[in-house]
Formats: structure tokens, sequence, C-alpha cells
């Protein structure tokens, strides 16, 4: 044992290196606060002064608090407390108390592991790695503690070899898979439920003038009633060293609610997939998660025999911060999206894109992670970011057509029309449990309210029939939705959202507005 450490201590640190961290956490950080902490408190000004060191250790959470003001410059009052919160399953008020203890002394040993311990169990992986890398570069850890925690820095062990519960989610006694399933149907009405642009007539530009023509009836907005679908599935596996891979699969269909409405067009049907690889990264203040993805995505137009209208496959890259003690948490994220219209290939183009996105969350769980309903959850998102959007085919200075890929046609008609255009894209979604007194009884759901604008602009004319006319589009979706639990799995919900679409060109401008009662099961 080091010889620094008193000898009533030794058998606590022995005991610890014996058996599993999670039972044995608070009597570790018990010894190290004896051994490396001041032997008095400092000295208050109020009238009741900060106790020993050795009063505060024997005290609880209850004694504790009436010591606040008195202990608040004392390293060893908030080692002690933040111990205490993390025994009791109160992670985040731990990591507070636990981080004002360092703030004060940097050096208590006990306060890093307990701390480490309380980002693990709050997601900041990275960082309680990080913290515990900084405990064994101490020269007073005894060398058998510090076999025991250099774990971490062994690329090819797990930190869950040692630390099974509490610095990683791996357990070998457990499933590493964990699945989830959900299934919603709904009814409502939409305003523009064939998808029609939002003008009485157009203007062309031919040879002898410019002609306005008039849109037939049908081919302007004709509401209507309509069943919308989903079904979704995701698993995570979640591997050694915090990795985890993310498999998910979804099918939204649309249908009219009758024969005439969906003669409209009303019938739709997408199909997503993505695949998402997790892997943290130590690395100081910079640690954090590497997440490689993948996705696809099929748009049918008509639910039986429909032809695909649209299809993608992607790529990104994204690197998540652990923010230490922040509420708000970001990401940088590149990306590349290849885009292709089976029905009118000119279309065809490669959106490459770079994003910025912020998660801020209030409670112990988040609601996007399971959290317990309670009034105080909530979640916000926020993601910022553009690119180019790149024509498979462009027309080139001298009028001909130029392509990506080798064998295309040297036709104009080939081109897309507009050519390469530039997008800006903001996302802001909020979710939060709300409660209220409905008959006498209180009734808890989740509120959630979305709000997203792009904007794009062509690098060139759309069409000549057009005039010069260069397309810049303005797009703004906003939603309100509210669900609520009816029994277990089961939720029953509302939906509003509306669409707006404004365009210099009037072939996009597009205005919709929805209302939908809806049923959903889900299971974690």
């Amino acid at each position: 044992m080091a010889t620094n450490l008193p000898s009533t201590l030794q058998p606590t640190l022995q005991s610890f290196l014996q058996s599993p961290l999670p039972s044995h956490v608070a009597a570790l950080a018990l010894a190290f606060s004896w051994a490396f902490c001041p032997s008095t408190g400092h000295a208050q000004t109020s009238t009741q002064a900060c106790p020993a060191p050795d009063v505060i250790l024997a005290s609880g959470l209850s004694a504790l608090g009436q010591w606040a003001d008195a202990c608040e410059d004392s390293a060893q009052y908030h080692a002690h407390r933040g111990a205490l919160l993390l025994a009791l399953g109160q992670t985040e008020a731990a990591a507070v108390s636990l981080e004002k203890a360092l703030l004060l002394n940097p050096e208590l040993a006990g306060a890093q592991l307990d701390y480490a311990q309380a980002l693990a169990q709050i997601g900041m992986k990275g960082s309680a790695r990080a913290i515990l890398s900084g405990v064994l570069q101490r020269p007073d850890i005894q060398p058998q503690l510090k076999t025991q925690l250099s774990v971490v820095e062994n690329e090819k062990a797990s930190v869950s070899a040692d630390l099974p519960s509490n610095l990683n989610s791996f357990n070998p006694n457990q499933s590493p898979w964990r699945l989830s399933a959900l299934a919603q149907t709904a009814y409502g009405r939409e305003s523009n439920l064939n998808g029609a642009t939002y003008t009485d007539a157009l203007t062309l530009y031919l040879s002898n003038g410019p002609v306005t023509l008039a849109l037939a009836d049908n081919a302007k907005p004709q509401p209507g009633m309509a069943f919308r679908t989903t079904l979704a599935g995701q698993a995570l596996y979640k591997g050694a060293n915090s990795q985890e891979l993310w498999v998910s699969a979804a099918l939204g269909t649309r249908r009219g609610a009758t024969s005439a409405e969906e003669s409209l067009g009303a019938g739709n049907q997408t199909i997503e997939g993505a695949l998402k690889y997790s892997l943290p990264m130590l690395a100081g203040d910079y640690s954090g998660v590497w997440q490689l993805g993948a996705s696809a995505t099929q748009f049918r137009l008509g639910l039986q025999g429909g032809q695909p209208a649209y299809e993608d496959r992607g790529v990104q890259l994204k690197y998540a911060w652990d923010s230490l003690g922040a509420r708000c948490k970001w990401a940088p994220l590149v990306g590349s999206l290849v885009q292709q219209f089976p029905q009118s290939t000119s279309l065809n183009g490669t959106y490459n894109f770079a994003r910025v996105e912020l998660a801020c969350s209030h409670a112990g769980k988040g609601l996007l992670s399971g959290g317990q309903n309670n009034g105080h959850q909530q979640e916000t998102y926020l993601s910022f970011g553009g690119g180019q959007d790149n024509a498979q085919n462009t027309i080139a200075a001298s009028g001909q057509t130029t392509g990506q890929t080798t064998g295309q046609s040297g036709s104009t008609n080939n081109a897309r029309p507009g050519g390469n255009r530039s997008r800006l894209d903001v996302l802001v979604r909020h979710e939060q449990v709300v409660s209220a007194e409905v008959l006498g009884k209180t009734i808890a759901g989740q509120l959630t309210a979305w709000l997203r604008l792009a904007k794009s602009r062509d690098q060139q004319v759309y069409s000549e029939l057009l005039g010069d006319l260069k397309t810049s589009t303005l797009r703004q979706d906003a939603g309100l939705a509210f669900w609520w639990p009816v029994a277990q799995n089961w939720s029953a919900g509302l939906n509003l959202e509306a669409t707006s679409q404004r365009s210099n060109n009037a072939l996009f401008n597009l205005k919709n507005s929805a209302l939908y009662l809806g049923l959903r099961w889900a299971k974690d």
C-alpha cells in the first residue's frame, strides 16, 4: 500500500481493489478525502462555522444542508455532498457539487473518481475517461490501484472489464441489443391534398411576347381528408468501450379517405433506413464521440405499384463534444447526399453540406432519451447549416451539357433547370412534458413544437420560357403536436402543421395546412 496513506485506510482500499467499483466508489472517495484533503475547514465569518473534515464525512445530506453557506468554500464539503447525491442516483446534482469541489481543490482524487462516474452516467463518457486518465498520472496513487484503473489506456481492453456499470454501458451479462418499435395511425384534413402550385396563372415568355395562362381547376390546390400511417423500428447495439451501432427503418404512407380524394393524388409512400456507428474519443478537454452514419430514402407516388418519384442515399460524419457541466451539447457535421428522380433524371444531383447541431436538455433524463414524465423535462434542438446542391448535368458556357459521369448525352435538354444551387437550412424543435387539470384529473403529455426554414437559390436561369429568372425559394414548415398516454404503451395525439413556400418562380409557390388526430403504440 502507499506509505503516505493512514494505516486505517489500507483495508478500505484493499477491499476496493478486490471488488467491483460500483459498490465501493463512496468508500474510495472517503479514503482519498482523508488522505489528500486539508485537515481543517475554512474559517467562516458567519455565526456557524464549517465543521472539521471528520464531522463532514460522518454527516448525511440533511446535516450538510444546514452548513451550505458556512461550507461554501470547502472542497471537502462539496466532495462529500456529491458522493452522497451520487449514491442516491441524483446524478446531475452530484456532478454540480463535485465540480465545485474540484474547482476549489483540483487534487481531490476521490472527488475526481466520483466526478468521472457522474459524467459517465449522464452520457459524457469521453470526459469521464479523460478524468480517470489524469488520476493515473498522480504520483501518489498506489501501484495496485493504478493497475486497476489503467485499463482505460489499453485500447484492446474495455473500461467495463473493471468498471462494469458506471463508466461504460457494456455488460457481458446483459444482452447488448436494445430494441424499440412504433406504430401510429392518424386521420385528418389537409388544405392542399394534391400538393398543387399555389397560383392562379403562369406567365410564359414566347417569341411573340409574354403570354399569361390560367391554370385549370384540377391543377389548383384541392382540400381533402386522408389517413397517415407510420411503422418504425430501431435496434441499438451497445458494445465495449462505449461503442454503439444504431440501425433503424421506417415506412410512412398517406392515402385519401375516399376514392375521390385518392384520385387527387393523395396516395404516397416513404421508405427510410439509417445506420450509425459511434466511437468515443479520449482527448482531454476535446473528448467526445465520433459518429459515422449512412442513410437511404425512397418516395413513391401511389400505394400499390407506385413508381419511385425520388430516391437518395447519403453519408455523414459528426463529432459530438462532451461539454463539461453544460446543459447544451453541440456537434459539427459534414455529409453528402446523392439525389435521384427516376421519372425526371435531369433533376438528379449531389448535395454536399456542413451543419452545426445544438441539443439542450433540462432534467435527469431528456424526453428523447426515455426520461420519466414530469413537468420539468424539456429538450430543445437547433440545427444550422447549408451547402451546395450540384446538378448531375449542367449547361456550360458553350451551351453544351456537362455531366459528372461519362456516357451522358450532350443535349441541353438533359441539363437540370436552374443548374447548381446553394442551400441554407435552419431547424428548431422543442419538446416538453406538460400537465393540465381536466375534469378533476391531471393529464400529462408531451408537447412538441418545430420550425424549419429552407432557402435555395439557383445559379442559372430556370427556363427560357420564364425569361431570365433565376429561381430563389424560401420554405417554412411549422408544427405543434400534443400526445398524451391513454394506456400502457398507448397514447393519443393531435398534430397541427403548416407549410408555406414562396418563390420568385410561380411554379414553386405552395401552401398547405393540416390537422390530424391519431393513435400511437410505442414499445422500448
